[in-house]
């Protein structure tokens, strides 16, 4: 039988806060320009260094078993908003961590916890809209990467070459870099493209290149194998007839149709290879792109193929043994660019409101997106040795999703700023919030947690003066002025390039609100007996709490 714990009072959630603040501190220490790397080894092969404040903060452990509790939950919110915004782990470290901090001590005064959290929950509510309101379409995508990368200048150029290439609907991939000199790289592509080709060289057209390359061609689209030819004929005659090659899509091909198949002009191009779900997302797209429909196998051909305006069309496919390249797709008549536009829509507005879709799900579907809209840019990343390229793909990753969510949320004023004035706001708008004097301490909480980011970083290049620049920020008229590190001065943070993805204050604000809500109205905590856990038998107090161990 399992020996538990029964813990109450405050101590424990004092042991909670020690190990949020642990979280707290080793993060915090990565804020900004002048941040530092954090070295993580956890028995692996070799040690990670990095300045990224997710996999830090994910890294960070407890062997007490209350502080482990604190930690996790403080992982809760960094995961969620890292989910949502992609970047920001600091911001929210530092944030809900002083906000929880100032919860603790409101609960270990024992006031009224439901009174603290709903105060808690009118500030933070305010703060979301005051920031939706506030939030400005994303300008540059170089800036948003500057911020999130610590001013990396090579990740954030990379980045901007990426998206100013294939726009906002495009999609942004990254790869290794193989060239010795380990520099980085982008690549953009446009059309459809995928691993999947001719199955034979019976349909090579150029030898110098092993591919073939056909112009203007009518396309099939089938969902099925093709087993054999007889339910093509007619259609490659109307093909014939207008002086033009027939382009068939498959899953697969019966070897022994092949030759026939190329002596009778065929060109048979297998699609991706794939599971169900996702192959019959991908011919559909493809299909639509080049104005026609999936058929389901040859014997319903002639149901779908009526004439040759039923047929897909290109300006240039290329497809070699390994890879089909559909590089220029043709301009459709009117219905089918109609339909064409509304399948499109149509995902974009899968994408922009269904929030329950998990990252890898949602990443497919951008990707689709991306394709469809014919814009993708793989950016190569290289480096000498495996501890730098490491470092540079935790740069690459908090730089591609922070423009992605930036594109998506928009922007505010970076370093801290929004929060000030949103801190700002919440004192000057409390007596009109006509809540009780307890509730108005959870409100006042919420205040003094949103200054502390500005706080840290400041601190970080003015040691002596941060408390006095934080106060002229906060007191500055204009929304997007505040303190540019770099430049060590209050500047316009909007002109100056200095802006994060409004995602990261948003969810910030929304997740320490809900985990630490919870948090509130919680009074003991039961876990296994741990014979690590250290208490100090002389504290009274504490010897209660813990059940009297």
């Amino acid at each position: 039988m399992t020996n538990k714990i029964i813990a109450t009072g405050t101590e424990p959630f004092k042991k909670m806060l020690t190990g949020i603040q642990k979280v707290e501190k080793v993060v915090a220490s990565s804020l900004g320009p002048k941040g530092h790397n954090v070295i993580i080894y956890n028995n692996g092969i070799r040690p990670t260094i990095t300045k990224d404040g997710h996999t830090i903060a994910a890294s960070v452990d407890s062997a007490d078993p209350f502080e482990a509790i604190g930690i996790m939950l403080e992982k809760d919110i960094i995961s969620k908003v890292n989910s949502e915004a992609g970047d920001g782990t600091t911001t929210t470290t530092i944030y809900s961590s002083n906000l929880f901090s100032e919860m603790t001590r409101l609960k270990s005064l024992e006031i009224d916890q439901n009174e603290l959290r709903k105060g808690l929950n009118a500030a933070s509510e305010k703060v979301v809209k005051f920031f939706e309101e506030h939030k400005k379409p994303i300008k540059s995508y170089k800036d948003v990467a500057m911020i999130s990368t610590n001013g990396n200048e090579e990740m954030s150029n990379l980045f901007d070459k990426a998206y100013s290439s294939i726009g906002e609907n495009g999609s942004v991939i990254m790869a290794d870099s193989f060239k010795r000199d380990g520099s980085s790289y982008v690549e953009t592509s446009t059309g459809l493209k995928w691993n999947g080709g001719i199955p034979s060289d019976l349909f090579i057209t150029n030898t110098a290149t092993d591919k073939t390359v056909l112009e203007d061609p009518y396309i099939l689209v089938y969902a099925s194998g093709v087993k054999d030819l007889k339910d093509l004929e007619a259609v490659n005659s109307l093909a014939q007839s207008e002086g033009k090659n027939l382009v068939v899509v498959a899953p697969f091909f019966e070897p022994k149709i092949w030759a026939s198949a190329a002596s009778s002009g065929i060109c048979l191009i297998m699609s991706p290879q794939m599971n169900h779900v996702e192959l019959h997302e991908v011919l559909a797209d493809f299909a639509i792109t080049v104005g026609t429909k999936v058929i389901p196998d040859t014997t319903s051909t002639n149901s779908y193929i009526k004439t040759v305006k039923d047929l897909g069309v290109a300006k240039v496919i290329s497809a070699s043994i390994g890879e089909t390249q559909v590089t220029q797709v043709d301009e459709l008549e009117e219905e089918k660019a109609t339909a064409y536009l509304a399948y499109v829509e149509k995902l974009k507005k899968e994408i922009d409101e269904n929030d329950e879709l998990s990252r890898d799900v949602m990443d497919a579907k951008k990707d689709r997106l991306a394709r469809l809209s014919g814009g993708v840019a793989t950016v190569h990343i290289g480096a000498l040795t495996p501890e730098e390229r490491e470092e540079k793909c935790y740069l690459a990753e908090d730089a591609n999703h922070s423009i992605q969510s930036a594109i998506k949320y928009g922007v505010l004023p970076g370093g801290g700023t929004a929060m000030l004035k949103a801190a700002r706001m919440l004192e000057d708008t409390i007596k009109e919030s006509n809540l009780s004097e307890e509730a108005q301490m959870g409100y006042r909480a919420v205040a003094s947690a949103l200054k502390q980011p500005a706080k840290y970083l400041v601190e970080s290049v003015k040691p002596n003066d941060y408390q006095y620049i934080v106060q002229q920020i906060v007191h500055e008229k204009e929304f997007e002025n505040g303190y540019n590190v770099r430049k060590e001065k209050i500047t316009n943070l909007e002109k100056d390039g200095v802006v994060d993805s409004a995602a990261i204050e948003i969810f910030a604000v929304k997740y320490s609100a809900s985990v630490i809500g919870s948090f509130l109205l919680s009074d003991s905590v039961i876990l296994n007996a741990n014979q690590n856990m250290k208490i100090d038998m002389n504290d009274r107090k504490a010897v209660e709490a813990f059940g009297g161990f």
